[in-house]
């Protein structure tokens, strides 16, 4: 009677495992069909995009120089390279103001700090875009600079230049609250025990809790880069009176690249070209998430635990 209740119960766990398995493949497979669509996509010509069913598959020999299009534009590496310069300047500030902040609101005690912590998690119930016109305004009407005079008026401030790319976003609510989910979590007996041998407040959060945060500071490195790379509505704000378009971020400087290949107004796009490019832009933020995954799930778990 037991064997055979035990025999029952492994044959359901079995069967419960090939389900799991068969439903994660079919539900993979769909999430993965607009990537190999594009890929398989830019590998044909024009004429043979036409034909295509439900899967784009070469007739002949593949062509990959619509993969290679995207490096043929002048400008695109200079692109590229503000786009990293702005994400290295950013991740290192965001790391740093939530790891300092978090720590404060997770162990420091002072009057208002409940208070002070709701304020900021209610700063993430506003809209970007409803915050674009109060900081367009305050980017062009810095005094001194960009041709304005001491009231803020007169020029254009740092509207068109590329250092309004790293003016803002160095301060992020959700990271904060990540990093002091994270802390609490740890447990404050480790930071005591530091305390008791004398090591101060920077040296507890950098030395001893920063490496713990491995896993959460892979979730703020992984929403940096795709936030930077892919951003297409700031540059398009703030930057569209430059005069040098290679100093447009990737996320925007892409888009300018489809629209030369998608061809003169009156035919049918080059669709192949299209999905070369978007491809091409596609596979940095992949690759870092594909390096980053493990942390990236740990430090979801880390973080979403205990308030």
């Amino acid at each position: 009677m037991h064997q055979t209740l035990l025999h029952k119960l492994r044959l359901r766990s079995t069967w419960a495992k090939i389900f799991t398995h068969l439903f994660l493949i079919i539900g993979g497979f769909f999430m993965l069909y607009p990537l190999i669509f594009t890929f398989l996509g830019s590998l044909l010509d024009k004429d043979d995009f036409l034909t295509i069913t439900l899967m784009p598959w070469p007739s002949g020999a593949p062509d990959f120089s619509n993969l290679l299009l995207f490096f043929q534009y002048d400008g695109v590496f200079s692109s590229i390279g503000i786009t990293l310069a702005s994400f290295i300047f950013h991740s290192f500030w965001v790391v740093i103001t939530s790891l300092l902040a978090g720590y404060v609101f997770a162990r420091v005690d002072f009057k208002g700090k409940t208070f002070v912590f709701y304020l900021l998690m209610a700063s993430m119930m506003i809209p970007t875009t409803a915050t674009l016109l109060p900081t367009y305004l305050l980017y062009a009407r810095i005094p001194l600079i960009g041709g304005n005079g001491l009231n803020g008026m007169g020029g254009r401030g740092l509207i068109g230049s590329w250092p309004v790319l790293f003016v803002g976003g160095l301060i992020s609510a959700y990271n904060i609250f990540l990093i002091k989910q994270s802390i609490a979590q740890t447990g404050f007996e480790i930071s005591e025990s530091a305390e008791i041998d004398g090591a101060g407040n920077f040296r507890i959060v950098f030395s001893i809790y920063m490496p713990l945060m491995r896993p959460v500071l892979a979730v703020i490195i992984i929403g940096l880069f795709f936030g930077q790379w892919n951003d297409y509505l700031f540059p398009m704000i703030f930057m569209m009176n430059t005069r040098t378009s290679s100093l447009m971020p990737i996320g925007y400087f892409v888009f300018e690249i489809i629209e030369d290949v998608t061809g003169p107004s009156g035919t049918y796009p080059n669709y192949p070209a299209i999905f070369g490019v978007s491809f091409m832009n596609m596979l940095p933020p992949i690759l870092v998430f594909a390096i980053l995954q493990k942390q990236f799930v740990e430090g979801l778990a880390l973080g979403s635990l205990k308030g």
